[in-house]
């Protein structure tokens, strides 16, 4: 016999009483479950592994148990919340807005004028604009009808407008 079929022999010799440990170990549920049964009733074919099954299972639970882990890890690491006494820091120079807290005021206060005036948007023609809830009331109150298209009105010549309004301002009739 050669040495390196002697050392591979040897070595199947070694690995021989592990898988000799992990078939008792496979068989450890085996048994218990047949222990819980009365003699002559076999819960199962004699074929299934429930070894391997159990094995497969704990395996399972133990990746399920290190991907939650290494998530909450990852979430703790990476997220962190910002202290409430902490406020968020301006941008850096060059600054584009003087105050902008002032500005974003100022605009929100411009855009919710805006939303709830009432006035006349083309007295000629009858076109008003009305706050924006009682708009929605309205639309409400309509239902079903709400969806059906528009009638249509009497076409408008916005271009004879737009001509006659400009003669006018530089001091021509038409």
């Amino acid at each position: 016999m050669s040495t390196k079929a002697s050392s591979d022999h040897r070595q199947g010799l070694a690995a021989r009483p592990v898988f000799a440990a992990l078939r008792r170990l496979a068989a450890l549920p085996r048994r218990w479950l047949h222990r819980a049964e009365p003699e002559g009733h076999d819960p199962e074919p004699p074929g299934v592994r429930s070894g391997l099954i159990l094995a497969i299972l704990a395996g399972w639970v133990v990746f399920l148990a290190a991907s939650l882990t290494g998530l909450y890890w990852m979430a703790a690491e990476v997220v962190r919340p910002m202290p409430a006494s902490q406020t968020v820091s301006d941008f850096p120079e060059p600054r584009l807005q003087i105050d902008a807290r002032s500005d974003l005021e100022t605009l929100s206060a411009a855009q919710s004028e805006r939303l709830n005036r009432t006035g006349w948007v083309d007295r000629p023609t009858g076109r008003v604009e009305i706050p924006i809830g009682r708009a929605m009331d309205l639309v409400a109150g309509m239902g079903a009808r709400a969806w059906q298209p528009l009638e249509a009105g009497a076409p408008d010549n916005a271009r004879a407008r737009a001509v006659n309004a400009a003669e006018q301002a530089q001091g021509r009739t038409p």
